[in-house]
């Protein structure tokens, strides 16, 4: 039986045309809007818990899993799992990234300038992170990217940001990877703190914030700032951001730009 929302977006958009630009935009709302409604759906069936419980994924009547009786021995716990990834492979055609979906010099602290270089990967989350998983954990299915573009700012030496944007199919399920990464970390090298998490309320509102720390045993930590705004996904680090107050107005400003460059955000 077909699902009653989508149902009724397809009876209300059936007899539609599209002959003015208002009405085309119009169109791109209502398709962001489908599409939000069925990362709800997707985020709905899915539960990552760390330590011993089951990430279930079904149908909204399926009943709950029964609690098998105590027997004095563990019970394995069960990988978490995600739902399908529907997007295509990257697309070869796929426009760039605009450079106006990028922080500008202004946006950042005062004495910090482009360099012009691309963003350090060994910085990021994935490679701070690198060790939480097992290799063969379903966490670990890389999320392709339709496009990305990066940047450096530097002050002084030693000072830096680095940022990247992304434009994905499906944002939220990137988000979704990183939520997850946190609940299931394993790795004794690092402690993964959440510190801001605003995700995905409604399908007329199309931004994520989820703001990370890690901390490392040898000393020191890092602050990584992930934006959602429709199609794009902005990731910001460095050790240059160690301010939470900063990492909250950087995460201002990049969803600023995300939703310039964009019709509907």
């Amino acid at each position: 039986m077909p699902d009653p929302l989508f149902a009724g977006l397809y009876r209300d958009t059936e007899q539609l045309t599209w002959a003015s630009a208002e009405q085309l935009r119009g169109r791109a709302r209502q398709l962001s809007r489908r599409r939000a409604a069925a990362v709800l759906a997707g985020v709905a069936a899915v539960a990552v818990v760390a330590a011993g419980t089951v990430a279930l994924a079904g149908r909204p009547d399926a009943a709950p899993r029964p609690v098998p009786p105590a027997t004095g021995s563990p019970t394995p716990s069960v990988a978490p799992t995600l739902p399908p990834a529907p997007w295509p492979a990257p697309d070869p055609d796929e426009p760039p990234v605009e450079e106006a979906a990028m922080l500008q010099p202004g946006d950042v602290t005062a004495g910090y300038r482009p360099t012009g270089a691309e963003a350090d990967e060994d910085g990021s989350f994935g490679s701070r992170t690198v060790h939480c998983l097992d290799p063969t954990h379903p966490l670990r299915r890389h999320v392709p990217p339709r496009a990305e573009r990066e940047q450096t700012f530097q002050r002084g030496a030693d000072e830096l940001i680095f940022e990247r944007v992304q434009r994905h199919l499906n944002t939220n399920r990137v988000l979704l990877v990183v939520r997850a990464t946190v609940e299931v970390c394993r790795d004794e090298g690092v402690a993964l703190t959440v510190l801001e998490d605003v995700p995905l309320r409604s399908p007329d509102q199309l931004k994520e914030l989820l703001v990370v720390r890690v901390d490392h045993a040898g000393g020191g930590s890092s602050l990584h700032v992930f934006v959602a705004a429709g199609e794009m996904l902005a990731e910001v680090w460095g050790p240059g951001l160690i301010d939470p107050a900063e990492a909250g107005r950087l995460a201002q400003r990049a969803t600023e730009r995300l939703c310039d460059v964009q019709l509907y955000c």
